[in-house]
């Protein structure tokens, strides 16, 4: 894997994606699995939205635990450039499913054995969170004991690995990279 300097297109993507024009969009249906299409519509509207105001790609994340699969169809049918999957299972079938439609598909893992279904299926990259990450974690390991796993486990496949959980400065991004990630993903910076 190259550095993300214009010389690998896949990783420019997903770090332009993820860092620069990342549009998290989260609808999550009751808990009865009961769509309301106002929800996809208003999805459809986000997307369409955010096209308007940029020429960059984006992603848009998706939690895999709650109902998901109109979500997930109309993300396909729109094209959105990265879809961000999070708490549970990516699919062969679904990674299939948007790569016909053009749509790379990064997974977040919080276990090494997350990461080998992930690469089996055939996923873009794959976001490696330690469980120092805010909001909603999975994995119980800290993330820079799981990266060098992760990044065993990809071995010299063309897939990049993004670290996430608790890199808040310079030091840790360094740290990332010196484990083997490509590149971090931030939800909070602090100064």
């Amino acid at each position: 894997m190259k550095s993300s300097r214009g010389e690998d297109p896949l990783l420019d993507l997903v770090v332009a994606t993820l860092f620069l024009f990342f549009v998290v969009i989260t609808l999550v249906s009751n808990v009865f699995d009961y769509v309301n299409h106002e929800c996809l519509d208003y999805l459809r509207e986000l997307i369409r939205k955010t096209k308007t105001l940029t020429e960059k790609p984006f992603g848009i994340g998706v939690v895999l635990a709650f109902p998901h699969e109109l979500n997930i169809k109309t993300i396909l049918e729109e094209k959105v450039a990265v879809l961000q999957l999070y708490w549970g299972q990516c699919s062969k079938e679904l990674v299939d499913d948007a790569h016909r439609a053009g749509v790379k598909v990064v997974p977040q893992v919080g276990n090494v054995e997350e990461a080998r279904k992930a690469v089996a299926v055939g996923v873009d990259a794959i976001i490696v969170q330690g469980h120092e990450a805010g909001g909603h974690v999975i994995g119980k390991d800290a993330l820079f004991s799981l990266l060098p796993r992760v990044v065993d486990v990809v071995g010299e496949r063309d897939i990049p690995v993004i670290a996430a959980g608790g890199i808040v400065d310079a030091r840790g991004y360094v740290a990332a990279l010196s484990l083997g990630a490509q590149a971090v993903c931030l939800g909070t910076r602090f100064r």
